[in-house]
């Protein structure tokens, strides 16, 4: 269950970043040059095929270059933070 979990919120991670690189002047080469990395893992990334799925870490510099909000990630059945009234 924990293994479908994952894939799940690596595909809606991997769907978001697709979205902002349909923004005007986004490219998986300047995605690559803001994590520090190179094209092709992007590429794979985007493809799902990194064996250890998308690192937390770096879902707020990804979010920066797209010029996007962060993605809410919930783990159990907790509320979105944003959603409820203090």
């Amino acid at each position: 269950r924990k293994i479908a979990a994952m894939n799940d919120m690596n595909g809606a991670i991997i769907a978001w970043i697709k979205r902002g690189l349909e923004r005007a002047g986004k490219t998986q080469g300047g995605l690559a040059g803001a994590l520090g990395t190179v094209d092709s893992a992007i590429s794979k990334m985007l493809k799902g095929g990194l064996k250890t799925g998308i690192n937390m870490n770096e879902l707020p510099k990804i979010a920066e270059y797209l010029e996007v909000p962060c993605p809410y990630i919930v783990f159990g059945d907790e509320e979105d933070p944003a959603s409820t009234s203090a």
